[in-house]
C-alpha cells in the first residue's frame, strides 16, 4: 500500500496539480513537475499491470486495503487526461 501512495499517489498529485488545480488558481504550471509525474506513471503503471496479471488483486487473491488505495489513487486519472487504456488489468 505504502507504494502506491508514496510513488503512484506521488506521480498523481503531481499530474492533478499542474493539470487541474493550478490552471484553477490561475497559478503557473510547472512543466518539469507535470513530465516527472507522468514519467513516473509511466514507470509505475505497467508495474502495477503486471502484478494484477499474476493475482486477482494487487497483494493477491483476495481483497485487501491495498486494493482500495490504489482505486482511489487511480480514481482521477482520466479527468488528468491520463488514459489506463494500456493497462488492461
Amino acid at each position: 500500500m505504502d507504494f502506491f501512495s508514496i510513488h503512484v499517489g506521488n506521480a498523481v498529485g503531481r499530474v492533478m496539480f499542474n493539470r487541474l488545480v493550478a490552471p484553477m488558481l490561475g497559478a503557473p504550471v510547472d512543466q518539469n513537475s507535470l513530465k516527472f509525474g507522468l514519467d513516473m506513471l509511466d514507470k509505475y503503471l505497467p508495474f502495477t499491470n503486471d502484478l494484477l496479471r499474476k493475482s486477482k488483486y494487487i497483494a493477491g487473491d483476495e481483497l485487501t486495503i491495498a486494493d482500495f488505495s490504489l482505486l482511489a489513487t487511480l480514481d482521477p486519472l482520466e479527468m488528468l487526461q491520463v488514459s489506463p487504456a494500456a493497462y488492461k488489468n
